[in-house]
């Protein structure tokens, strides 16, 4: 029999324990990549809800709150880069008046998320694009009017596709007169919206009995849309049934 010599059965041996320490090596990997990728998979989770936190007390129902965020590599919300950011609710506080649903959609944000978390609003550095979008009711117009004291109790604005409407209706010998003012809205420094009479109907028993233009008076009713989570500049509205939608985008505050 012949015999090896000791350095060469010492070669030998040591191969099965290189060969297990390199498995467990690749086994520690596999399992630090994969705790690595469920990690930076809650960070969008983790991201929202913390904004989702932020923005409750803006709004009349916290639960009915959706945010989204996405970014990539995932880890660059740590440092509140977000790629994409799509925030949606209801009963948004938007100064006196409440919008009965909101969404908020932006890409290329930059936000501060301590301050944000901290000051109950989004904290911006930055965005490429930042869009909002309220649905104000014509029940919760009415009533900042009359609270307001713009509007008195037998009057009512109307909001119809074409447009807004004021209306008075009223008996006057058994017969129903009614009021109409028509106009159309434009938006005013500071995020007022303001309602622009064109024309003045009267009608008798829905016979239009009198009509006159009075297109160029100054507005006759205005409502402050703000201050909102979001600095916004309203650039856009429009009139459907019974509601009135505000379209707005980011506009920083001057420093």
């Amino acid at each position: 029999m012949r015999l090896l010599p000791v350095a060469a059965r010492r070669r030998g041996g040591r191969g099965p324990a290189v060969a297990v320490a390199a498995v467990v090596a690749l086994l520690l990997v596999g399992a630090a990549g994969a705790a690595g990728v469920a990690w930076s998979r809650s960070w969008p989770r983790r991201v929202g809800e913390t904004l989702r936190r932020a923005l409750e007390g803006a709004v009349l129902e916290p639960a009915s709150l959706q945010v989204s965020v996405a970014s990539r590599p995932a880890f660059a919300l740590l440092g509140g880069r977000i790629d994409r950011l799509t925030v949606a609710g209801r009963g948004l506080k938007a100064g006196e008046v409440v919008a009965d649903r909101f969404r908020l959609e932006g890409e290329g944000i930059r936000l501060d998320l301590a301050a944000s978390a901290r000051e109950g609003r989004l904290v911006i550095a930055s965005a490429r694009r930042l869009d909002v979008q309220l649905v104000l009711s014509e029940q919760a117009i009415n009533d900042y009017l009359q609270r307001n004291g713009q509007l008195a109790s037998l009057l009512r604005v109307r909001l119809l596709p074409e447009g807004p409407r004021l209306v008075l209706e009223a008996s006057v010998q058994q017969e129903t007169v009614s009021l109409g003012l028509e106009g159309r809205l434009a938006v005013e420094p500071g995020n007022v919206v303001a309602l622009l009479p064109d024309r003045l109907s009267i009608e008798r028993d829905g016979t239009p009995a009198l009509q006159l233009d009075v297109s160029g008076s100054p507005g006759v009713l205005r409502v402050p849309v703000g201050p909102l989570p979001v600095p916004v500049a309203i650039d856009r509205l429009e009139t459907a049934d019974g509601e009135l939608w505000v379209y707005g985008h980011y506009a920083p505050a001057s420093p």
